[in-house]
């Protein structure tokens, strides 16, 4: 093996080590970064009146649900969720 070889191999390997500590700095960073939280943006607070029976309160939500011009699949399932709920409580 000539001492130009050797010389090719370590910059190869040193290549590959900076490349490794370069993904592992980046990782740190990105681990250190706060992760914001979107459950406290995804659930609406609702106010239960006492006089209102808890069938009332359900149909209130899925209209209110229905209405929303954008659905998610999240608010396409609570509709369906509500819904299975209310014949649930009507029987």
């Amino acid at each position: 093996m000539k001492f130009s070889d050797l010389v090719k191999i370590a910059a190869v390997g040193a290549l590959v080590y900076g490349a490794y500590k370069l993904g592992e700095k980046q990782s740190q960073k990105k681990s250190n970064i706060p992760v914001k939280e979107p459950l406290d943006e995804e659930f609406e607070v609702v106010e239960v009146e006492e006089d209102k029976s808890e069938e009332q309160v359900i149909l209130e939500l899925i209209e209110n649900l229905k209405k929303k011009p954008n659905k998610t699949a999240k608010d396409k399932n609570t509709i369906e969720l509500l819904e299975i709920k209310l014949k649930q409580l009507r029987k």
